[in-house]
C-alpha cells in the first residue's frame, strides 16, 4: 500500500518528497509512472466517509465503495498533481 488513508486522500506513506523523487527518477529513465486507483474506493465526500475515518472495521458490506460519482470533483482534485 503506497497510500496512507487511501480511501480518504492520497498521501504517500513515504512522504511527498520521496514520492516525487521516485516519479522524477522514473521519468528521467524514460519510464511511465502509472498509479492505479478507482473512484469507487475513494470515500471522501460520500455517505460512507464517517465510517472510513478510523478503519474499515466499521463496514458490514465489503468492499466498501460508492458508485454514485457524487464525489468525482474531490477525487479528481486528489489525484491531480
Amino acid at each position: 500500500m503506497a497510500w496512507k488513508d487511501w480511501n480518504l486522500d492520497f498521501v504517500p506513506r513515504l512522504g511527498v518528497e520521496e514520492f516525487a523523487r521516485v516519479r522524477r527518477t522514473l521519468h528521467e529513465m524514460g519510464m511511465r509512472f502509472i498509479v492505479y486507483t478507482s473512484p469507487f474506493y475513494f470515500l471522501k465526500g460520500t455517505a460512507l466517509e464517517p465510517q472510513a475515518i478510523n478503519s474499515f472495521e466499521n463496514f458490514t458490506d465489503w468492499p466498501p465503495g460508492s458508485s454514485s460519482g457524487e464525489n468525482m470533483e474531490l477525487f479528481m482534485a486528489a489525484i491531480t498533481v
